[in-house]
């Protein structure tokens, strides 16, 4: 699931996650706290969360807050995260309730208590309001405890959030990120707290995984380098019964690799476009994931495998007929093309080629390309790469532009399989 922009990912996460909801969580894709905070309110209210810059609503956010029919449409954050502006357009439509103070820690605490007067939960969680990672992939636990999510700086609770901690005795009082985020000091004054943290953002992802689930059959998979991609991801959660897993753009964490491997989970759903989280990956974890359940190897020979080739263009015609769409025509020379990149991508995984020119200099006719790295059937190979955005539109949506394909599977001498798919007019 991605778009071409975080707020046209947010878009594209409630589409698949909501085909109406009464209500529409609209925070700033600019800064992190308030999504974090709103997390546990879309929970609650069952509703997805948009994002849109501080100052211009997209159009595409707007257009989704009519399809998905809200009744109301909660901005939360402060005028200078979403302007007044923002409101009013809104308001000409939809009704418009605002939960915002002066700072981070006033709206996430003006958003706990809603929340908790919601839930009528017994437990909370606090995260640091000034660094984003340790709290980027909480919304499982979250969800599972029917937690709100407080701000504090590193040493000092602000009033705001020690008015939320006063409201009653909390069972647990979940905090996210080591002592570098929040202090012992702090952690002293909390009612029976449970740290929970890693050595590292991906590292913190798996711990709070297998703190909300014991054997998810679902997991989320997003970029950790930034935040946007996970919080807009936090409304699928519930949905899939899934966790959110961080990962980086071109490999996949160790600490990420075993949990995947321990676990062995049916579906994989990727959030952000292939510049967020690589084809590359995908490959990878399906890999982990072959390797756990022992399925007999495919066999290659080095070089070009041609007949691996024909089969998965039959494979590629046979999606798009299922889908309605027409078949793609063979091309002599979109193979040759094809051929060529397979080599190339054996040297580097890379839409770039190696000499610096972009992957369209192949051929003066091409209009799209998917590559992946995998040693698997082509079924397997097509399998993964319809769970990938921008590979899957390639091969099954319909481009003016897309009338023929040549295909090619290079292996290289470590016995590894390259696959490249080049489209044409």
């Amino acid at each position: 699931m991605s778009g071409e922009s975080r707020y046209e990912t947010s878009k594209e996460v409630s589409k698949n996650a909501f085909k109406s909801s009464k209500y529409v969580i609209l925070a700033s894709g600019e800064n992190f706290p308030d999504a974090l905070s709103a997390t546990p309110l879309a929970h609650s209210l069952n509703c997805p969360i948009l994002l849109t810059p501080s100052t211009k609503l997209p159009k595409s956010i707007l257009k989704e807050i009519l399809d998905l029919e809200a009744k109301e449409v909660i901005i939360v954050g402060s005028f200078s995260s979403i302007s007044e502006d923002i409101e009013k357009e809104i308001k000409d439509l939809v009704k418009v309730r605002r939960i915002g103070a002066e700072n981070r820690y006033e709206t996430a605490a003006l958003i706990a208590k809603e929340v908790l007067n919601i839930n009528g939960s017994s437990k909370i969680a606090i995260a640091s309001g000034e660094n984003f990672p340790d709290a980027l992939s909480s919304s499982a636990i979250l969800l599972k405890e029917k937690a709100p999510i407080i701000l504090t700086p590193r040493d000092k609770l602000p009033r705001a959030s020690k008015e939320v901690l006063e409201t009653m005795k909390f069972e647990k009082t979940y905090i996210f990120g080591g002592l570098e985020m929040v202090s012992k000091e702090i952690e002293n004054e909390l009612d029976n707290p449970i740290r929970i943290s890693g050595t590292d953002r991906f590292d913190s992802s798996v711990s709070f995984a297998k703190q909300a689930f014991e054997n998810p059959e679902n997991i989320i998979i997003v970029n950790g380098s930034g935040f946007a991609d996970a919080l807009a991801a936090g409304s699928l959660v519930p949905k899939l019964k899934a966790p959110i897993i961080l990962s980086e753009k071109d490999s996949i964490p160790e600490k990420v690799r075993k949990y995947l491997f321990e676990i062995n989970p049916k579906k994989i759903y990727f959030v952000g476009g292939d510049n967020s989280v690589s084809s590359k990956v995908a490959g990878n974890i399906l890999s982990i994931l072959e390797e756990k359940n022992k399925k007999p190897d495919v066999t290659f020979s080095l070089g070009y495998n041609d007949e691996k080739s024909k089969e998965m263009l039959e494979i590629i015609n046979k999606v798009r007929k299922e889908a309605g769409l027409y078949e793609l025509k063979y091309s002599k020379e979109l193979e040759k093309a094809a051929k060529i990149r397979a080599k190339e991508i054996s040297v580097s995984l890379s839409h770039t080629r190696p000499d610096g020119s972009l992957w369209n200099t192949v051929n003066p006719n091409v209009s799209g390309e998917n590559l992946i790295q995998l040693n698997a059937s082509p079924e397997e190979v097509i399998k993964i790469q319809l769970g990938i955005e921008g590979q899957s539109k390639n091969i099954k949506k319909v481009w003016e532009y897309h009338k023929s394909i040549g295909v090619a599977c290079f292996v290289d001498n470590d016995g590894k399989a390259f696959w490249v798919q080049v489209y044409g007019v």
